[in-house]
């Protein structure tokens, strides 16, 4: 059965350029239903511009100083669960969600729950916007790894990581799993997350068609 879903998307921000920022802003009020800025620094300047891309469906937390990415996104998640969103997608200031990527990120996830999946997040494929080179998803073995492959623009597989950008995350799943750990500040949150999901029998899935423009 498919739950109707409310979707906020959180995007940590340092030190924002402004022209990159709004862009990601408005692609983001056309695919989610609510907008949370969380700024680690930078971004208070920009407060009225970020407020005007989606009047009324747009948050701006601020932090003291940069608190580090654990610190961001747990707090855009809070804000997220207090305005009854069903699912978070997380993201960097300069990841450009393309079009209709949410969309396919929830029909996946509604797929693979269907086949009997236990979910902790979806994640889309990226392209790497100064090389154009495509990401791919991956299955690890004791030493070595294998490429999840996408035999059809909509097909999807379980993926062991993610990356955290653009991946969609089910709020019971955070509920159940924890959040985010506040001890670290940029590396391998979603790294500790997604283990302490699986841990506890939830998995990734990497959906083929959903795509998102990201600096790798």
């Amino acid at each position: 059965e498919r739950v109707m879903a409310r979707v906020a998307a959180v995007v940590v921000l340092f030190n924002p350029q402004r022209g990159p920022l709004l862009e990601a802003l408005r692609r983001w009020a056309a695919e989610v239903d609510l907008i949370v800025c969380v700024d680690n620094g930078g971004g208070d300047a920009l407060r009225e511009e970020v407020a005007a891309i989606a009047p009324g469906r747009t948050r701006l937390v601020g932090l003291a100083g940069n608190t580090g990415l654990g610190v961001a996104h747990n707090r855009g998640i809070a804000v997220a669960r207090e305005e009854a969103c069903t699912h978070v997608v997380l993201s960097d200031q300069d990841s450009l969600p393309m079009e209709g990527m949410v969309r396919e990120l929830l029909r996946v996830e509604a797929d693979a729950v269907s086949a009997g999946h236990a979910i902790a997040a979806v994640g889309p494929r990226c392209v790497d916007v100064d090389s154009g080179r495509h990401t791919y998803f991956v299955r690890c073995g004791l030493l070595s790894f294998r490429r999840v492959p996408c035999e059809t623009p909509d097909g999807w597989g379980v993926a062991d990581f993610l990356i955290s950008s653009g991946s969609l995350i089910r709020v019971d799943a955070l509920a159940e799993v924890g959040p985010m750990d506040e001890a670290l500040v940029s590396d391998l949150v979603d790294t500790d997350w997604l283990l302490r999901a699986r841990r506890g029998g939830r998995g990734a899935i990497g959906a083929c068609g959903a795509w998102m423009e990201h600096h790798l």
